[in-house]
């Protein structure tokens, strides 16, 4: 008779009324809405990570075309100085070379996190100073030689004696 009086008992535990129904749903949702909560963050952040990279990205193609217009540029500013022995290419010449170096730092800034990066511009660096030096040799030629037949004689003697 015990053992029957203590299993009614324990049905009654057991069963599930309406209270402990609405507990466990309501339980459920708070789970529920938690992992969504917790999927969303994640996302959100994924989200910004990459937003940061596409913004350095798009920051580095920037800086680098105008690095490249400005060397472009000055390039044109020596051979405008070469034939016409006008001052005011020699005058935009410098100053497009100091907006390349300018923006070759500013550059430098942006990439500073990724080595591999870094070591791309140190070699584009390079051969932008020596694309800048010799236009600068070719305007101090020929401004020291006064004319175009001896500049180009001058700068292909020196490029024979680099060889």
């Amino acid at each position: 008779m015990v053992f029957l009086v203590l299993a009614n008992e324990s049905r009654e535990c057991m069963r599930l009324t309406f209270t402990r129904a609405q507990t466990l749903f309501f339980l459920f949702c708070l789970i529920v809405i938690a992992c969504l909560c917790i999927l969303t963050y994640e996302s959100s952040q994924r989200y910004n990570d990459t937003r940061k990279k596409v913004e350095t990205s798009r920051n580095i193609i920037h800086k680098s075309q105008v690095i490249y217009s400005h060397v472009c540029d000055s390039r044109g500013y020596m051979y405008g100085y070469i034939l016409t022995n006008d001052t005011l290419f020699t005058n935009r010449f410098y100053t497009a070379a100091a907006f390349v170096k300018t923006h070759t730092q500013d550059l430098a800034k942006i990439v500073s996190a990724d080595t591999k990066q870094v070591a791309n511009l140190d070699s584009l660096k390079h051969y932008i100073d020596l694309r800048l030096q010799y236009s600068g040799k070719l305007i101090d030629i020929n401004r020291n030689e006064g004319s175009l037949k001896a500049t180009f004689q001058k700068v292909q003697d020196q490029l024979v004696q680099h060889r």
